[in-house]
């Protein structure tokens, strides 16, 4: 059986393990049948968008217990870590792509041992389509690969130019086309990415200041100092009360918010007490400081209240209907700051840079391009810029990316657009039988795909299927 992978980051990697060790694990199946097709561009192979930064100051921002390629060994990267004399639980990106080339080698050795045909491919997809139950998946080169299944595993998509004058973040910009008259940079959106930007250029000595400007004026929230696993089954904000709220059709952003608080009453001290002191003054100095003092106690109730949801949120997800679920991403827009954190390390130079006012952020009133300009309103104030560093997520939509192989398939029927933008699958994660999707295809999907842990047991599921199928036929 031919397989083919159309995409190899680090939920690439993840499948090829769990698939080689089903397959290892099957005495019933006589292995050299198995011929498995890696079909990645060099720079992107393992790494992926999320991982190929050498930048040391780009660390993981989700704790490494929750990072392990093996679903049965949670603590596997950690272990691994401290063989490595590395002992934080978040290390520098480039230190989780050498986990991942570790771990790639050690399988492709057992896949090599136990008669697997491997063929990895230094090029990209542009075209896919299927006949008399084959997959044709064309190239760049102008060649063909023939695959009985294909796992079309994309990852993270980067962020849309939504602006003519818009350059998606990357660590190659030259930071000469951004400067304006006082030698500022500015910077779209105030997400997980634009703390990557920021760490990026704030050494570069010909920038004055940097400029972030967001919907909100916000910026991401603080990881506890010491996270641990946590299981936590909260009072109020549970599975059975959300769902609850969602099958009564009662499901609103004041249910969740209600909630929530009805948690934090029991806390002296938490992010939304803080928040209400400084966000109307946008005074994020005094915000980022108490937020600081509350990591460094290891007491971030907010956060650990919202992240308890990801070991559910999948099945509530689907439970909702589309407009439940507009809802939620309305509520998620304004709490996903206290959810998708950085780390207190990064925060601190994050303040520090505040502090020395080398790092502002504003809130956006609008944005124009006007004579080949971007026109950034905030206050009264309008900050003028020949071009700008993008970082904003906007809704996800697979036709606003461009991609001729998501045409292709759309056009030859082999995917369907869900009600938000992404890719709709079945139970088994199929848009079409034996084409799985996996990664940031699947966003609308399941909302939580931007997470290694939650790419890597949907990669798991699809490898144990894949097998369990074939030994059914």
């Amino acid at each position: 059986m031919n397989i083919a992978v159309i995409g190899f980051g680090a939920t690439g990697v993840s499948f090829f393990i769990n698939l080689i060790h089903t397959i290892n694990t099957d005495i019933t199946k006589n292995f050299k049948q198995y011929k498995i097709t890696i079909i990645s561009r060099k720079h992107d192979f393992i790494g992926g968008i999320a991982f190929n930064s050498n930048n040391k100051e780009h660390i993981v921002n989700t704790p490494a217990y929750l990072m392990s390629c093996y679903e049965n060994d949670s603590l596997h990267f950690v272990k691994w870590l401290k063989t490595k004399d590395i002992y934080t639980l978040f290390p520098p990106r480039h230190i989780f792509k050498e986990y991942l080339q570790e771990q790639f080698l050690i399988f492709l050795k057992k896949a090599k041992a136990i008669g697997i045909i491997i063929n990895i491919i230094d090029d990209f997809a542009t075209s896919l389509y299927k006949k008399d139950n084959s997959f044709y998946i064309g190239l760049k080169n102008n060649k063909t690969i023939i695959a009985k299944k294909v796992i079309y595993s994309a990852g993270h998509y980067q962020q849309s130019n939504i602006l003519n004058n818009s350059i998606a973040f990357n660590t190659n910009i030259d930071v000469n086309t951004l400067l304006n008259k006082d030698n500022s940079v500015g910077i779209l959106g105030s997400g997980l990415t634009t703390i990557d930007a920021v760490l990026s250029l704030q050494h570069i000595n010909k920038i004055s200041s940097i400029n972030i400007f967001s919907r909100n004026g916000l910026l991401p929230s603080i990881n506890l100092k010491d996270p641990k696993i946590d299981i936590s089954v909260y009072k109020y904000f549970n599975k059975e009360n959300i769902s609850s709220a969602i099958k009564q059709n009662t499901f609103s952003f004041f249910t969740m918010l209600k909630l929530i608080y009805k948690e934090l009453t029991h806390y002296n001290e938490h992010e939304l007490k803080i928040a209400k002191k400084y966000f109307y003054t946008q005074d994020m100095i005094n915000f980022y400081y108490e937020i600081i003092q509350l990591s460094e106690k290891n007491i971030l109730p907010l956060n650990q209240i919202l992240s308890s949801s990801r070991y559910y949120f999948k099945d509530l997800w689907q439970e909702m209907n589309l407009k439940q679920k507009l809802v939620f991403l309305d509520f998620a827009r304004y709490f996903n700051i206290f959810r998708n954190t950085i780390p207190l390390e990064n925060a601190k130079k994050i303040l520090l840079l505040l502090q020395q006012k080398k790092l502002y952020i504003f809130k956006i009133s609008n944005i124009v391009e006007n004579n080949n300009q971007i026109e950034i309103m905030c206050n009264n104030n309008v900050y003028i810029y020949p071009n700008i560093i993008t970082t904003y997520q906007d809704s996800f939509n697979i036709l606003k990316k461009k991609s001729v192989l998501n045409e292709s398939m759309l056009q030859n029927n082999l995917i369907e657009l869900d009600d938000l933008g992404g890719i709709k699958v079945n139970k088994t994660y199929e848009s079409h039988e034996n084409l799985y999707i996996l990664g940031d295809l699947l966003k609308s999907s399941f909302y939580v795909t931007n997470s290694f842990w939650f790419n890597s047991m949907v990669a798991k599921d699809i490898a144990q299927n894949i097998i369990a199928r074939d030994n059914q036929q």
